[in-house]
């Protein structure tokens, strides 16, 4: 098998957009184009303009500038029909009798803290999905007493553990951090909770902690 990443396509001496994975079988030659991406979303109320998707809750991105029911059909419709009749043609001129078309989509959903909420039957999402909660800062002596870690931003995907040298937080410092981050910046912060053994730590539970006044109600009606 072979494989290419980040391809881009061209007509006419344009850009036609960007294919972010294909895998080629020459044996059976087969062509699998994959729309990869990697997604983070937060459970709200119904309280989005226009979300007709069956899902109890509003999946919004945490700036809220990205919406799940907005965000599916686009790879669906749009995406990953990147490969029409006009661009198969010259795909760097590979021989191929079925081309399959194929989305993966990692990441997690975070429901409100405290809320078990049931995917509906249609739901398109994965019922094994990662899974997380959210809350507002206001509420974070909502939680019980523990051991914290915030996490930068390429943590935000896979569960992870270290070592007694890592900085961790007493339920005190993670809280003023957090305010203190919050003084300054709009932007949600992912954090774990951490399970601490003799010489290492593993991560119990994953949170998003989001401004006092989040979402804001202009975005929410994006």
């Amino acid at each position: 098998m072979v494989y290419w990443y980040h391809l881009q396509i061209h007509r006419d001496g344009r850009t036609l957009g960007e294919l972010d994975a294909l895998q080629w079988h020459p044996q059976g030659l087969e062509l699998t184009h994959y729309e990869l991406a990697v997604k983070f979303y937060l459970g709200i109320e119904k309280m989005v303009e226009q979300d007709q998707s069956s899902e109890e809750l509003s999946w919004v991105g945490p700036n809220c500038t990205d919406r799940l029911d907005i965000k599916w059909p686009q790879m669906n419709q749009q995406q990953l029909t990147a490969l029409t009749d006009d661009t198969r043609a010259p795909l760097l001129g590979w021989p191929y009798r079925r081309l399959i078309t194929r989305s993966l989509t990692r990441g997690r959903l975070f429901r409100p803290l405290g809320q078990a909420s049931a995917l509906a039957e249609n739901s398109a999402i994965n019922p094994n999905h990662g899974t997380g909660q959210w809350l507002r800062v206001r509420d974070w002596q909502l939680l019980n007493d523990s051991c914290w870690r915030l996490l930068e931003r390429n943590e935000w995907l896979a569960p992870l553990h270290g070592t007694e040298h890592d900085e961790l937080l007493t339920h005190a410092e993670a809280e003023r951090r957090l305010l203190q981050h919050f003084d300054q910046y709009r932007q949600p912060v992912q954090i774990i909770e951490v399970s601490v053994a003799s010489d290492h730590w593993i991560e119990s539970e994953r949170l998003f902690v989001v401004p006092s006044q989040w979402p804001p109600t202009t975005a929410q009606k994006s």
